[in-house]
């Protein structure tokens, strides 16, 4: 991962990437850079989407034009679109709860087909999943199972190469993307990664809230206990063969930070 010299010079990017805690790493950042000079200078998703992206020209100078930019992006956009100088931040958290997060989710906001009307019970010990339901998953896997390298890895070269975020190739180029971002959380040791991350770049900020607030609300939800999702949605990967580049990328990271104990065996 980079560094650089003066982050108050730069542009502060925040890629997130779906159901890691990305809302409270938002939170961070605000919490960290937000002053006047930045107040109207921040871009978040909301008014992004609104953008026409086939006006290029537009997208451009609004991007340009600010300071914070806070959104569900990839981060070669960010090279096409960007003309100064970038801090690139992200969040990473276990492929599998980040898995069964996206899952839920989606149960909620009913937009998945819920098979014979079984709902957000699917994972559970008591219930029989059918041949079909293994197939549902296997397809759940298969198109949100690698979302992370997805948005560290895409590029524009390779739309059109591969259908589905399950790509080798977006691993490969997350892989080598890691050298242009600045800090990438580590959702399960959130309290530590935020003091390391304050300290790599001399952050001083004595009552930041998402010290307070936020962080305990972030570690209550994202280290409860799925024991048994876990291992169901782990022997479906390891039974059917699917290589989850999402892990293999996440078990990196890990060993870079030497916390390997956070790394999922497969």
């Amino acid at each position: 991962m980079c560094n650089e010299i003066n982050i108050y010079n730069q542009k502060i990017v925040f890629i997130h990437i779906e159901k890691c805690g990305g809302t409270g790493i938002r939170n961070i950042i605000l919490s960290l850079y937000y002053d006047e000079n930045t107040h109207d200078k921040i871009v978040y998703d909301d008014y992004f989407n609104y953008l026409d992206k086939q006006n290029l020209d537009l997208t451009y100078k609004i991007i340009n034009s600010n300071k914070l930019l806070l959104f569900h992006q990839n981060i070669n956009d960010m090279k096409i679109f960007c003309n100064n100088y970038l801090h690139n931040i992200t969040a990473i958290r276990n492929p599998i709860k980040r898995l069964l997060s996206h899952y839920y989710h989606m149960i909620i906001n009913k937009s998945v087909c819920i098979i014979n009307g079984v709902n957000h019970l699917l994972f559970k010990p008591y219930i029989k999943l059918s041949e079909q339901h293994i197939t549902f998953i296997i397809d759940f896997l298969n198109s949100y199972g690698n979302l992370i390298v997805y948005r560290l890895g895409f590029t524009h070269n390779t739309i059109n190469e591969i259908a589905d975020y399950n790509s080798k190739l977006y691993f490969e180029n997350a892989i080598q993307n890691i050298s242009q971002l600045n800090y990438i959380f580590l959702l399960e040791d959130l309290d530590n990664e935020l003091k390391d991350y304050k300290q790599k770049y001399n952050i001083i900020n004595t009552e930041c809230f998402i010290d307070i607030n936020c962080n305990k609300n972030v570690n209550v939800l994202y280290n409860k206990n799925l024991e048994y999702e876990f291992e169901f949605i782990l022997n479906v990967i390891n039974e059917n063969k699917i290589i989850n580049y999402d892990i293999l990328f996440y078990n990196h990271i890990c060993n870079i930070k030497n916390k390997q104990q956070y790394s999922i065996i497969l």
